[in-house]
């Protein structure tokens, strides 16, 4: 239902619109645009131009309390899984 909102949203004439960017599908379809889409996003990341809500980092072993707490909606930003201790 609320992707049927969304679409909706574009027929309004407020001048917004709504995409959808699928990063599997991206990577599959079109992987040239996916990899000048990631080099774009990390170079803002880089830049400082964009920050990324972090509500908290887990270590590996945890993934099944992230997955849990994604699952719930308790996440008020995004789970970040350390991989290693550097």
């Amino acid at each position: 239902m609320d992707f049927v909102k969304l679409k909706l949203w574009d027929w309004l004439p407020n001048g917004h619109a709504t995409a959808f960017y699928s990063i599997g599908a991206m990577r599959r379809k079109h992987p040239e645009w996916f990899r000048a889409d990631l080099a774009a996003l990390f170079s803002m990341l880089a830049d400082g131009r964009i920050s990324p809500v972090v509500a908290e980092v887990l270590p590996l072993s945890e993934v099944r309390l992230a997955h849990a707490r994604v699952e719930a909606g308790a996440a008020m930003g995004k789970l970040v899984l350390r991989v290693s201790e550097r």
